[in-house]
């Protein structure tokens, strides 16, 4: 287990649980402080014990029906929103932010049409460095501020299920592993292996 010492910065969501695929062109003016954080330095120390030693808990939403697995030592799951469309996980030192929500696609856009819709909000608020798309889903990930910022969007059954990971860009070597294990299980309650 490793235990980084620094200044950085505390992560604060600014769009709660709203999808970024519901942004429009008028939208885009604001979308940096919608899209990423704003870091408030501080000191703090954190544990990211090796990824074979993470323990996970599995989060499952039965609105939009998906699920995805996050390391319950590290990320504290916030209370429901009253539409129950997801749920943030932060961790206690607010350095790691997770939101996974779920949204009904209207006005019944393709993929590739919410792909590059947020990879251009992306792409304006900071600097995209990863970005794929496949039959059902897209991962757009990248920098800002310093910090560190991946999205898993999937379509499926007309809904928009996202997950959203903001993290300090220093605790990259030890978490992008972690979030491999996240990303690789968010996905629709079809498509997981129980």
């Amino acid at each position: 287990m490793k235990i980084l010492t620094t200044a950085l910065g505390v992560m604060l969501l600014t769009v709660g649980l709203s999808p970024l695929s519901q942004a429009t062109t008028r939208d885009r003016d604001n979308l940096s402080t919608q899209l990423l954080p704003q870091s408030y330095p501080i000191e703090y120390a954190i544990n990211i014990p090796a990824e074979e030693n993470v323990n996970y808990d599995t989060y499952y939403n039965n609105r939009f029906e998906y699920v995805v697995r996050y390391p319950e030592d590290l990320l504290n799951q916030q209370p429901p929103p009253q539409n129950n469309d997801g749920r943030s996980f932060v961790s206690p030192q607010g350095s790691i932010n997770m939101t996974v929500s779920g949204s009904h696609n209207v006005p019944q856009r393709s993929l590739n049409e919410v792909y590059q819709n947020q990879l251009q909000a992306y792409q304006e608020a900071g600097r995209v460095t990863y970005k794929t798309q496949q039959d059902n889903w897209f991962v757009i990930s990248g920098y800002q501020d310093g910090n560190v910022f991946y999205t898993k969007t999937f379509l499926y059954n007309n809904d928009i299920l996202e997950l959203r990971l903001n993290y300090d860009r220093s605790l990259q070597p030890e978490f992008d592993a972690i979030v491999s294990q996240i990303s690789n299980s968010f996905m629709p309650v079809g498509d997981y292996q129980w």
